[in-house]
């Protein structure tokens, strides 16, 4: 799925990685260009009005761009939200991935360990634990490989 630890680490940044991913190219390439084009177009008006006798202050520019801005970065979520919707089985496949690797959103050693099946089934499920692993053992010891 071309993630990283620091993806699964935030509950989101996997999710969204992927949709990105399987957004259409061109889709994507325009959004990119669009964005380019609203910098453009609102740098030359900040020059074309900021000569002598400026109508309005340079702050309302500035807050044209911020909410053009916005209005762009919002529709991308609502791109990428139908995105993760149709692609479902992607998604289900970074859940079972995260829950693999991040169980419950932590370190596999703090969360999966020995104590809780000590708790629950007492001290016999070491030998228990032991007698099930010992033919796995002895097979690997003598290079016979798995029995």
């Amino acid at each position: 799925l071309g993630l990283d630890d620091g993806a699964l680490r935030d509950p989101h940044a996997a999710e969204q990685q992927v949709a990105r991913a399987q957004l259409d190219e061109t889709v994507a390439d325009t959004m990119e260009r669009l964005r380019v084009t609203l910098d453009t177009q609102v740098r030359a008006l900040r020059e074309v009005l900021y000569g002598e006798g400026a109508p309005v202050p340079d702050e309302v520019v500035h807050g044209l761009a911020k909410d053009l801005a916005h209005r762009l970065d919002r529709f991308e979520r609502r791109l990428l939200a139908g995105v993760k919707q149709r692609e479902s089985e992607a998604l289900r496949e970074v859940s079972a991935l995260r829950a693999a690797l991040r169980p419950q959103g932590k370190s596999p050693e703090r969360v999966l360990n020995i104590v809780p099946l000590l708790v629950r089934y007492g001290p016999g499920v070491l030998s228990r634990m032991r007698q099930e692993a010992l033919p796995h053992a002895q097979a690997l010891v003598s290079g016979a490989g798995p029995a």
